[in-house]
């Protein structure tokens, strides 16, 4: 659902990498592991070091609401992208460089972009779904 990029603060984002990397590799994610993936990445100061990272362990919410915290993360980021291709969008406009039509055309393929970005999210890796229901892939349904 998530990605480093969604973050607001690029070294939450950096720490979520770390962790999404550690929880691939099926080590636990715990503070010392993680610590240890962002110095061995060369990452811990981007991050925010040590300190940084201490911190976080006091703020961060029951994991039980972990999809909905995420999807605050990413809903910000897509209004932030947003803005950003509003702003875009009016230079466009301003700049005058373009017939209407090419304007509107070059306007439209950036919504498409953030709109596809969105799209994206949604799907799920048909593996990875199937895993979920064992048994006979065949079935005679």
């Amino acid at each position: 659902m998530l990605d480093a990029r969604d973050f607001y603060r690029e070294r939450n984002g950096t720490i979520y990498h770390a962790m999404r990397l550690l929880y691939e590799r099926s080590e636990p994610v715990d503070y010392l592991t993680l610590i240890d993936e962002l110095e061995r990445a060369g990452e811990l100061d981007r991050a925010g070091g040590t300190t940084y990272v201490a911190g976080l362990l006091g703020v961060v919410p029951t994991p039980i609401h972990a999809e909905h915290y995420a999807r605050i993360v990413a809903d910000a980021a897509m209004m932030r992208r947003l803005i950003s291709v509003g702003g875009k969008i009016a230079s466009i406009g301003f700049q005058n460089e373009h017939d209407p039509a090419t304007a509107i055309e070059k306007s439209e393929q950036l919504l498409f972009d953030v709109a596809g970005r969105r799209s994206a999210r949604d799907f799920e890796r048909l593996d990875g779904v199937l895993t979920e229901y064992p048994g006979d892939a065949g079935g005679d349904d």
